[in-house]
Formats: structure tokens, C-alpha cells, sequence
């Protein structure tokens, strides 16, 4: 066996090495990094771009995005000089990834899309399905329920068509997204708990994670806190392990949020500002938005109402930033109680009906009119 033949094989062993980290969160990034270096030093083929792709997956999950860009955008280069079509498209799905997680809506579409028609060009399947189930995510976070249930239905039947248990699972799981947010809770759970079955058939401790803390989140919404607490505290050494920094975040203030219901405001605080540098590490603004207007809940609770006021402002401006009809909404309502000012009232009061109307909430509307009446 030639030189070249034991380099290959030794990526590939490296490669194996990577998924294997990307799953369990377990495991060295020095052991990825000698390798990088190691094949540096030798072609820059397909093998290469196939382990900065790998090693970039890896710094995405562990939310060091400075890191996975570099790698995924190397790995595109060198895909590119060999005109290797599929792994082009999987570097670019990658970075919109990596744009969505940052709540840069625009520039992950842009890049589902392009890696959408490459997908299609070489006849991938399993990438076509990724960037339809990508692009559901993009709607969800903008509150478009429909147009994200459209795409993830699109996407359910072809992750299935190609035996990928791990799309599969993401579609369920993103569909009771949707139902969280609808407050249809029987479906949510249901949802959720199908999709954690199939995460714990193939080791996906991240979905594992996400799932757990989803369960947590109707515990919450149906006040039963300490189902909730321990859902939260069951995922948080899973995104630990994982170095989710982001899903970690999540789950803080998620007991932030416990606390705040059970009136424990400096409990509450406590979790919210552990949360808030964990956000602003992975560019987490709507996290950090919705920390921000947690502590501007605080301080009405404390009679702090300028305090409050200055919270939901600047909560609202960020809401705005990546462009969230579903949060403006509730930051202008709180807005509202706290105008003195009819008119300002009535201005805030409008901008939270027309939010709610744009994303087909008339549950949030009917509620908000019930509150304001006349307004």
C-alpha cells in the first residue's frame, strides 16, 4: 500500500473520528486539529475538504462559528477547484446554518437556496431535503407557521425516501415546534416524544437535548414547575457535553422563567444575566432579546416601570433587527401597559395588532383587543 493510499485512509479513519464527535459531543478537537495539519501538508484534494468539512460540523455544534465558517469556506474552495458539486452544496447549506443560528434570516435563504439548485443538479436527495427543512426553520423563526409546516411536510416524506432517521426526526420535531408555538400542546408532546425515540436510536444527543428541553417548555406553559425544572435540568448536561452553548442558554433562562413565576425575582435575574453573555457569545439575539425583556418583566414587578420601559425598548429594537412579528408584538403589548400617554398607548397597541395579524395569530389579537378595548 502506497504513501497516498495510508493518507487517505487515515482522513477517512479521521473523518469517522469527527461524525462520531458531531453526535456525542465527546472527544478532543486537538485530535482534528493534527490531522488538519497533517494533510496541509499534503494535496489539497477531496479527502481534505472532506475533513474541514467534518471539523467545521464539529465547531458549529460546539457554537464556535468563527471557527466553522473558516473551515466550511477552505472546504468550499477546494471543492470548487475540483469541481466536486455535492460537497460545494453541503459547504454552502453549512453556512447558512451558521447564518441562521445568528438570526441572519436574509443570508440563509440565500445560501439554502444556492445550495438548493446544486443539491438538485447531482440529484441529492437527502441535500435537497436538508435545505426544504432548513428553509421551514427560517419561516418558524419568523412566525410564519404556514409556510413552515409546508416546507417540513415537503421535507418529512424525503428524508424518509432515503432511510435518514436523522432529518426524519428534525421534521417531527420542528412540526411540534409549530404546535408549541399554537399552543396545542397534546400534538407538541406528542411530536417531541416521537422525535426523541428516534434521536435515542441513533445517538443524537443534540436532539435528544432539544427534545428534552421542548418537553420542558409545555411543562412551563401549563405551570407544572416542576415537571419543567426537571426537563431543563435533565437537558442542560446534555448541551454541556455537547458544548451547545446556545441550547445551554436556552435552558438557564428557561428556569429563569420557573423562578419568575414563582415571584422568585432575584432567582429569576440571577439565570437571566447567566444567560445573557452565554447569547451574545453565539450571536444568539433572539435569546438575548428575550432575556432582556424578562429583566424588563422584573422590574415592572418590582414597580421599576422606567426600568421596565427601558428594558422593553431595547428588547423590541433587536426584536425588530431579525425582524420577529411574534415577539414585537409582545413587546409593544407590554409597551402598552405602560403608557400614560393615550396616543402612545394606542400607537403601541396598533403596531402588536398589526405583528400578530401578519403571522395569523387571532388568538393573541382577540386577547390583545379584550385588554384594550377601543383601542
Amino acid at each position: 500500500m502506497g504513501d497516498a493510499e495510508l493518507t487517505a485512509l487515515a482522513l477517512e479513519a479521521v473523518k469517522g473520528f469527527a461524525q462520531w464527535m458531531h453526535f456525542t459531543g465527546i472527544g478532543s478537537l486537538s485530535t482534528l486539529e493534527r490531522a488538519l495539519k497533517a494533510a496541509r501538508r499534503g494535496r489539497n484534494d477531496v479527502p481534505m475538504a472532506d475533513l474541514l468539512l467534518v471539523c467545521g460540523n464539529v465547531l458549529a455544534i460546539r457554537s464556535d462559528h468563527a471557527g466553522a465558517r473558516e473551515r466550511f469556506e477552505h472546504a468550499l474552495q477546494l471543492y470548487r477547484q475540483v469541481d466536486a458539486v455535492q460537497g460545494e452544496a453541503n459547504c454552502i447549506q453549512r453556512l447558512g446554518d451558521i447564518a441562521l443560528r445568528r438570526s441572519d434570516h436574509a443570508g440563509a435563504r440565500e445560501r439554502y437556496e444556492d445550495a438548493w439548485r446544486l443539491y438538485r443538479q447531482v440529484g441529492s436527495i437527502l441535500g435537497e431535503a436538508n435545505c426544504i427543512w432548513s428553509l421551514g426553520d427560517i419561516a418558524l423563526r419568523r412566525s410564519d407557521h404556514l409556510v413552515a409546516r409546508e416546507r417540513y411536510e415537503e421535507a418529512l416524506p424525503l428524508f424518509k425516501r432515503v432511510g435518514d432517521i436523522l432529518g426524519e426526526a428534525n421534521c417531527i420535531k420542528s412540526l411540534g415546534d409549530i404546535a408549541l408555538d399554537r399552543s396545542d400542546h397534546a400534538d407538541a408532546r406528542e411530536r417531541f416524544e416521537d422525535a426523541l425515540q428516534l434521536y435515542r436510536q441513533i445517538g443524537a444527543i443534540l436532539g435528544e437535548a432539544n427534545c428534552i428541553q421542548r418537553l420542558g417548555d409545555i411543562a412551563l406553559r401549563r405551570s407544572d414547575h416542576m415537571r419543567a425544572r426537571e426537563r431543563f435540568e435533565e437537558a442542560l448536561p446534555l448541551y454541556r457535553q455537547m458544548g451547545a452553548i446556545l441550547g445551554e442558554a436556552n435552558c438557564i433562562k428557561s428556569l429563569g422563567d420557573i423562578a419568575l413565576e414563582c415571584s422568585d425575582h432575584a432567582r429569576a435575574r440571577e439565570r437571566y444575566e447567566e444567560a445573557l453573555p452565554h447569547y451574545r457569545q453565539v450571536g444568539g439575539i433572539l435569546g438575548e432579546a428575550n432575556c432582556i425583556q424578562r429583566l424588563g418583566d422584573i422590574a415592572r414587578c418590582c414597580l421599576d416601570d422606567a426600568g421596565a420601559r427601558e428594558r422593553y425598548e431595547e428588547a423590541l429594537r433587536m426584536y425588530e433587527s431579525i425582524g420577529d412579528p411574534y415577539s414585537i408584538g409582545w413587546s409593544r403589548r407590554r409597551l402598552a401597559r405602560l403608557a400614560d400617554d393615550a396616543d402612545v398607548r394606542c400607537r403601541h397597541v396598533a403596531a402588536a395588532r398589526a405583528s400578530w395579524t401578519s403571522i395569523d395569530r387571532p388568538d393573541l389579537v382577540r386577547e390583545l383587543d379584550e385588554e384594550f378595548p377601543g383601542e
